[in-house]
C-alpha cells in the first residue's frame, strides 16, 4: 500500500491492513483505500469529531468519495467504482486511541448481526476514537465512534437492523431526570424555524418531515429551513445550504418542488431544470450571499474545527443553536419528532385558533436519515450533526 501514500497532498500518512492481504489493482483494494483516506481526511479536517457521510453505491452520478485535504485535484471514487463491492464493515484504529480495542468487539458484533464480514485496518498516524467504513446495502458510510452505544445506536439508524436496533436499545445509557421542556407559546401564526445542515443525514431526516407541513398548511403558518452557523460536510454542503436559501428566499413557490427533486438522489442540477428554477437570478443571490456573509472566504479559512456558515448567525447565537437539526417554534427551542404527523402537530398546537389543514393527516412514521425520496421512511432517531 505504499504506493497508495501520495495520495495526500502535503501529508504522507500510511495505511496498515491488520487482517487481511490485497492483491494489487482489485477493485476491494480500490474501494478501501478510497474510504479510508476519505475517513482520515474528514477525520483530520473536523479534529476528530465524528460525522457520518453516506454516499450511493452504483449510481453514475453520485460521487462516493470526497477531496482528500482540501486538494481540488485528490481522486473521487464514481459510482461505478464500488458496484461490485459486498457488504462489509471496515473498522479503523491508531496507536495511542484508548478506545480502539474495547470498541473492536462492538464492530465484529454489529457486524454477525448485519451478517457481513469484518475488517480491521490500522492508520499509524494518531487519532483519539475509532472509526469505521461500512458498506451495506449499496450504501457506503464513513463514520466516527464515541461509544459503543453511538456505535450501535448508528449503525440501527442507518441500517434498520433489529438485532442491532435491539443491541442498542439494550446498552441505552440511563437518562438524567431532564428538566421540564419550556412551553411553546401560542400565536394567530406561528413561525416555525429549523435549522440544519443540508448534508447532515438527520438534518435531511427533519427537513423531509418539515416539507409536506409546509406544503399542508402553506401560508397559515410561517414555516422555514434555516442554517447552521458551521459546516460538517464540505464545499458540496457550503453550495447547497446557499443554493436552498436562494430558492426559499426569492423563488419561494419552488422551494418544496425542489427540495422534494432534491432529496432522493441530491441530483441539484437536474432539479434546477426540473423544477424551472430562474438561473440567472439563483446565480445573483448566490453571488450576492457570499459576499455579503463572506462565505467563500470562511471556507477556505476554517476557524476551529469547521469552516463558519454565517448566513443566518445571529439566529443561530440568538436561539444557542448547538447542532442540525434544531427547532423553534414561536422563539422556543422545541423537541419534535422527525415524522411529517409529528411535525405537524407540533406547528398546530402553536395557534391560537388551529386552521382547518391541521386535520390532515400525514404520515406517522420517522423519515429516512440522510437522501432518501420524501416520505419512504426511516427509523426514529433524535441524533444530530
Amino acid at each position: 500500500m505504499s504506493k497508495k501514500k501520495k495520495l495526500f497532498h502535503k501529508k504522507e500518512h500510511e495505511l496498515i491492513d491488520t487482517k487481511k492481504k490485497f492483491t494489487a489493482g482489485s477493485v476491494y483494494t480500490t474501494l478501501v483505500i478510497i474510504a479510508v483516506l476519505c475517513f482520515v481526511a474528514g477525520y483530520f479536517i473536523s479534529g476528530g469529531s465524528p460525522g457520518t457521510d453516506m454516499y450511493a453505491v452504483g449510481d453514475g452520478k453520485a460521487k462516493t468519495g470526497v477531496n482528500l485535504i482540501g486538494s481540488g485535484d485528490a481522486p473521487l471514487a464514481t459510482g461505478e467504482s464500488v458496484t461490485s463491492a459486498e457488504n462489509h464493515m471496515y473498522y479503523i484504529i491508531s496507536t495511542g486511541c484508548s478506545s480502539c480495542e474495547g470498541l473492536k468487539a462492538s464492530a465484529t458484533e454489529i457486524a454477525g448481526k448485519l451478517g457481513i464480514g469484518v475488517t480491521v485496518i490500522e492508520y499509524t498516524q494518531q487519532m483519539s476514537i475509532p472509526g469505521y467504513v461500512l458498506i451495506y446495502n449499496n450504501k457506503l458510510t464513513i463514520n466516527g465512534i464515541n461509544s459503543k452505544y453511538s456505535f450501535e445506536q448508528t449503525v440501527c439508524d442507518l441500517t434498520a437492523n433489529k438485532d442491532v436496533c435491539d443491541m442498542a436499545a439494550k446498552d441505552k445509557p440511563a437518562e438524567a431526570e431532564a428538566p421540564p421542556a419550556p412551553t411553546v407559546p401560542k400565536s394567530d401564526k406561528p413561525k416555525v424555524e429549523v435549522f440544519i445542515m443540508s448534508y447532515c443525514p438527520y438534518g435531511l431526516q427533519m427537513e423531509k418531515a418539515v416539507v409536506p407541513v409546509m406544503e399542508t398548511l402553506g401560508d397559515k403558518a410561517d414555516i422555514e429551513i434555516k442554517w447552521v452557523n458551521y459546516l460538517m460536510h464540505g464545499e458540496k454542503e457550503r453550495d447547497e445550504n446557499t443554493r436552498q436559501y436562494c430558492i426559499q428566499k426569492e423563488q419561494n413557490d419552488k422551494f418544496t418542488d425542489y427540495f422534494r427533486c432534491f432529496a432522493p438522489k441530491g441530483d441539484w442540477e437536474g432539479c434546477l431544470d426540473e423544477v424551472g428554477i430562474d438561473k440567472a437570478k439563483l446565480d445573483a443571490c448566490i453571488e450576492a450571499t457570499n459576499t455579503e456573509f463572506n462565505v467563500m472566504e470562511d471556507f477556505a479559512n476554517p476557524e476551529g474545527n469547521y469552516p463558519r456558515y454565517r448566513v443566518q448567525d445571529a439566529d443561530n447565537t440568538n436561539y444557542g443553536v448547538r447542532g442540525s437539526p434544531t427547532t423553534v417554534i414561536n422563539g422556543v427551542v422545541a423537541s419534535v419528532s422527525r415524522s411529517q404527523q409529528a411535525v405537524l402537530d407540533a406547528v398546530c398546537n402553536a395557534f391560537n385558533n388551529p386552521p382547518e389543514e391541521c386535520k390532515t393527516k400525514l404520515s406517522t412514521t420517522a423519515e429516512a436519515a440522510s437522501l432518501g425520496p420524501v416520505g419512504s421512511g426511516g427509523t426514529a432517531s433524535n441524533a444530530s450533526c
